[in-house]
């Protein structure tokens, strides 16, 4: 695999805390061992991982059905922005005009604390690679796996999205039934606004296209170069370019995205 950092261009430093109490008001910031804030109509039962632009906490539905869900908040460094802001609202509206059954749904959205979340489909599952790994898939029953994975994408090419940010963190394999699911609609943009947009580089470099990495224009055909990497990975074991310079020195985030934007990759 390629050694260069896997650089989410607007993803904030994972050290931030959740929100500035003062700027949120007095139930923050939230230490990952509770206690938990008291949601109208839901029980936070875990803090789980943070994602580049917010925090997860598993929590349930104080339903009859007790749905077990995934409550998403902003992180507190990029709440702070009004571009954050603008991309946390982006991914709730982009991804609730979805459905599919291999892509997260959103529930519901809300305010807790003026702190703005939404609520998500809860997925009992591993990423991508890590399932591919744990499995030991044969080549076929990977193709029949990522063929999937794009049909989920071709759903939302079909209404416009671009995704921009596809990577294996980004689509979940449920342990019951290895079902893949796309995440993260946090970056995705509607095909029709690709012209007007100015942050064209945004994404997972590992997993940019040229496009995205020259800071051109991207379509839908830059998610299916971001599926081709990935699959080229899950069959290969490698990254289709090379990490390193001719001397085996590591390349710097600069010189791998030029690489991408510039080289050819390598055939397998």
């Amino acid at each position: 695999m390629a050694e260069v950092h896997d650089n989410n261009d607007v993803s904030p430093d994972e050290s931030a805390p959740l929100m500035d109490a003062t700027a949120a008001g007095t139930g923050w910031p939230i230490d990952k061992d509770g206690p938990f804030p008291e949601i109208d109509g839901y029980k936070i039962i875990e803090a789980m991982q943070a994602g580049g632009q917010g925090k997860l906490f598993k929590a349930r539905e104080l339903t009859p059905s007790g749905r077990e869900v995934v409550l998403k908040f902003p992180r507190a460094g990029v709440f702070s922005s009004d571009r954050a802001v603008a991309l946390f609202e982006n991914e709730v509206q982009k991804a609730a005009s979805l459905d599919h059954p291999n892509i997260a749904r959103i529930y519901s959205s809300g305010q807790y604390d003026r702190m703005p979340f939404y609520s998500m489909e809860f997925i009992d599952g591993v990423d991508l690679d890590e399932y591919v790994q744990e499995t030991d898939l044969g080549q076929r029953d990977i193709l029949e796996l990522v063929r999937t994975v794009c049909l989920a994408v071709q759903h939302a090419h079909q209404r416009q999205l671009v995704h921009r940010d596809l990577k294996p963190a980004n689509i979940m394999v449920t342990r019951d039934g290895a079902v893949p699911k796309l995440l993260d609609f946090g970056l995705a943009i509607e095909e029709t606004d690709l012209q007007a947009t100015v942050d064209r580089g945004v994404g997972t470099l590992l997993y940019m296209s040229p496009e995205q990495a020259a800071y051109e224009s991207v379509t839908t055909q830059t998610d299916v170069y971001s599926l081709g990497v990935i699959l080229y990975e899950l069959l290969t074991g490698e990254h289709p370019h090379w990490s390193a310079d001719q001397d085996g020195q590591t390349l710097s985030p600069g010189q791998f995205r030029d690489r991408i934007a510039n080289g050819e990759p390598i055939r397998p």
